[in-house]
């Protein structure tokens, strides 16, 4: 152990020069990259002539240096390689620029293409000839995917006026409907709702705010919730089988400041969601204001009041308005004939970004706004017959305008196809057969198609429905049209067409007969063999809530008034405190002589008086009683006869 522990301590560590170990290391690093580059560099540039693959303008640094095989011997600094032909240039100092065979459509790299396996959008030399009949063939589908569905389906009855708003959900699976007549209609374009073979009708209707007309209803972008905006102050959000969910306050109409206010004072117009935010939404009214609400639980809170002012900074009222597709911007048409817009996501400045006063004759009501997908375009619909486009970055004057479109109702509809080339506007007019709905071109706004209505005198709202293709109509009668194209459309209007289901028919029921012998005997299904199947508590509650037994509650403590002919505990007076207790007293009837009962008090009121005697003890301590005598008692008698 002593020698071991000797040896041990005799070794030394080894000392390492570390600055010679990095210089040596970067030296044999640089040598390696240097010849890994000159090795990548040799065998890209033999590639390049092996393979004649050369990439287009490429200039060799070094011609001279080039190696080629013998056939390419004869070529010098002052020549390009090609494989037929060598050309000479006019100015030997001129780099080297080889032609890749890439440019080279008579040249093939690689096996040739299978003869069963060409691109969708080739084009072969001998196939040049019915290049016009591929693009006539596509500008035809294009026409085709454009045009309006010409098909027409009404349906009577959901309404007895005007319907003044359509909204559909993003899904196009229920449909919702407001007029005049207070009533909300919801419709729903699913197979198990539809009645296969009739006219489209709703399956609920509602008066939500009663006797006041609907004026704008919207589907939320989620689908979940539904606003609506009726003739009154109050803006309501209904979910999507109509049951109300939240409401907004209701202003003070005695404030002259409409910004210090909670709500509206005054009818609203229109209403609009946010494209992006499901919780926030926008109205305006005859208030002069549009106003930015935020749903928070069973509640409206107001976030912002956007002032409406006419050239004169006057207020105007608000008629209609919109929000972009990004949400930043908000458009809002006056009575005035002006269009302005309030740029920002959430929060808006207190006046408009954009402001147009001429844009529509004054007084005039702005029926409709409505922004492009890309939302730098809006369109103008208003009460002076015409429909204008606009550009947002050139904002004073219209890029194009149609004025020979009628409109006498202040509900006018405009909307959008699912391509976005073509844009369905409602022409209204004062007698019947005047109805109607022009498509017109969306960059010209030239009238294109235009279906006319006999039977109506105008029509109103409209909305094209992207995953339908169906173009719904509220009429001034109060039907509903549905617009729709049997090759192209789908579901929605189609249900009630009475075609054949498409989904696959539930397999008929097999029923075997046979004698006594093949009889099945199914003793479990009789009550008193049956097996209770387990109950879910949802269930089970349901049950006992109808049983009064179980589910009556205990009779509550009567307080100072009696109830349902119980007596209350102390009565409500002193009196009938009293009158308790006298009633509640045992009263003990013994067999006795009255007047001997009341003499047995006699003795007891003379040695102890308590009532008259006190009262004369002073001034006349001995009672004194008149003394009458019989004769006086007779005189009086005889006197009296």
């Amino acid at each position: 152990m002593e020698q071991a522990s000797c040896n041990t301590g005799s070794k030394r560590a080894r000392q390492f020069d570390f600055e010679q170990i990095f210089q040596e290391a970067h030296k044999t690093a640089r040598e390696r990259s240097h010849s890994n580059k000159q090795d990548l560099s040799d065998y890209n540039l033999n590639d390049k002539l092996e393979a004649n693959i050369i990439i287009p303008g490429e200039v060799l640094e070094d011609p001279g240096s080039m190696q080629v095989d013998n056939s390419l011997s004869t070529a010098t600094t002052s020549e390009i390689y090609e494989p037929e032909r060598i050309i000479p240039l006019e100015d030997p100092t001129t780099p080297i620029v080889i032609q890749s065979k890439l440019e080279r459509p008579d040249i093939q790299i690689g096996p040739p293409i299978p003869s069963n396996f060409l691109p969708p959008n080739s084009i072969l030399p001998s196939q040049e000839s019915g290049e016009d009949s591929t693009s006539s063939e596509s500008e035809e589908d294009r026409t085709t995917q454009s045009a309006p569905p010409a098909l027409q389906l009404w349906s009577q009855g959901a309404h007895s006026k005007l319907v003044s708003t359509l909204s559909f959900d993003p899904s196009g699976t229920r449909l919702v409907s407001g007029g005049y007549d207070f009533n909300l209609a919801l419709w729903d374009f699913t197979e198990s709702q539809a009645n296969k073979g009739g006219s489209p009708h709703p399956f609920r209707s509602s008066e939500p705010c009663e006797s006041h007309a609907l004026l704008s209803v919207a589907f939320s972008t989620s689908g979940d919730r539904i606003m609506v905006c009726p003739a009154s102050a109050e803006v309501l959000v209904l979910d999507r089988d109509g049951k109300q969910l939240a409401t907004s306050p209701k202003g003070d109409q005695y404030l002259s400041d409409m910004a210090k206010t909670k709500g509206h004072v005054a009818s609203m117009r229109a209403g609009a969601w946010h494209p992006r935010d499901k919780n926030v939404l926008a109205s305006c009214g005859e208030d002069c204001t549009t106003r930015v609400w935020e749903i928070k639980k069973d509640k409206l809170v107001q976030t912002q009041v956007l002032k409406a002012r006419d050239s004169h900074g006057r207020k105007t009222v608000v008629s209609s308005l919109c929000y972009s597709m990004d949400g930043k911007h908000l458009a809002t048409g006056c009575r005035d004939g002006s269009v302005q817009i309030w740029a920002g996501n959430k929060s808006w400045n207190s006046r408009p970004n954009l402001w147009n006063n001429t844009a529509h004759e004054n007084g005039s009501d702005l029926c409709n706004l409505l922004f492009c997908t890309d939302s730098n375009y809006l369109f103008s619909r208003s009460g002076d017959g015409s429909v204008k486009g606009w550009d947002l970055r050139k904002f004073k004057e219209p890029v194009s305008s149609n004025s020979l479109l009628p409109c006498s109702l202040q509900h006018s509809g405009l909307c959008l196809s699912p391509d976005g080339r073509k844009l369905a506007v409602s022409i209204s007019g004062s007698i019947r057969g005047d109805g109607a709905v022009a498509f017109l071109d969306r960059e010209s706004l030239q009238e294109t198609e235009k279906f006319s209505f006999p039977e109506v005198e105008g029509v109103g709202p409209l909305i094209w429905q992207p995953r339908l293709n169906q173009l719904v109509g509220g009429c001034s009668g109060g039907g509903v049209c549905f617009l729709y194209d049997v090759n192209k459309s789908q579901r929605g209007a189609l249900f009630f067409l009475g075609e054949k289901s498409t989904k696959q028919p539930r397999p008929k029921e097999t029923y075997v007969s046979g004698g006594l012998d093949s009889m099945i005997i199914t003793p479990h299904s009789l009550p008193l063999f049956r097996e209770k199947r387990p109950w879910s508590l949802k269930r089970k509650r349901e049950k006992e809530r109808q049983e009064i037994s179980i589910s009556r509650a205990p009779e509550r403590p009567v307080g100072k008034q009696g109830k349902g002919g119980r007596l209350a505990e102390g009565g409500g007076s002193i009196s009938s405190y009293v009158v308790k207790n006298m009633a509640l007293e045992k009263v003990e009837r013994e067999v006795e002589d009255p007047r001997a009962a009341i003499l047995k008090y006699a003795d007891s009121a003379m040695n102890n008086p308590y009532f008259v005697a006190p009262a004369y003890k002073q001034t006349q301590p001995h009672s004194l009683f008149k003394e009458s005598n019989q004769s006086e008692e007779g005189s009086g008698k005889d006197t009296e006869s």
